[in-house]
């Protein structure tokens, strides 16, 4: 499992442009949490499979990040070709989509939104104090 913290640093190199949180597996709490900040973060990318074999993920660290904006990554069936019309994309056959969506929407900050992106797929981002 990795996680990480990053901040994208302003001309003056001490200032916060943007900051994100990567985590490539669920993780029970308080693991894979970044350290307590005031700083919201701008992007968190969270990833769906196991998310119901671990307590409250996506809950704890949606809660704890505050962030602007989710990209929810490893839902994707990858073991096929992907489809030539981007509806046909499938989740991983054993994950129940609906329910992580479910239990991430209870949590999502009001001003925040999220995406599942299909591969592939090109993201932009305002910076932050923008959104």
């Amino acid at each position: 499992t990795l996680a990480y913290l990053i901040d994208v640093l302003g001309a003056d190199g001490k200032t916060i442009d943007f900051r994100i949180h990567y985590q490539d597996a669920a993780s029970t709490p308080p693991l894979g949490f970044p350290p307590m900040d005031p700083r919201r973060v701008d992007l968190a990318i969270v990833c769906m499979p196991g998310f119901d074999q671990v307590r409250r993920y996506p809950e704890a660290i949606v809660k704890r990040l505050d962030p602007c904006f989710v990209v929810i990554i490893h839902w994707e069936y990858f073991f096929e070709l992907l489809p030539d019309d981007p509806k046909d994309l499938r989740t991983v056959p054993t994950e129940n989509a609906e329910a992580f969506l479910a239990r991430l929407w209870a949590v999502l900050p009001r001003d925040a939104s999220f995406e599942l992106p299909a591969p592939g797929a090109w993201m932009r981002f305002p910076p932050a104090g923008a959104h």
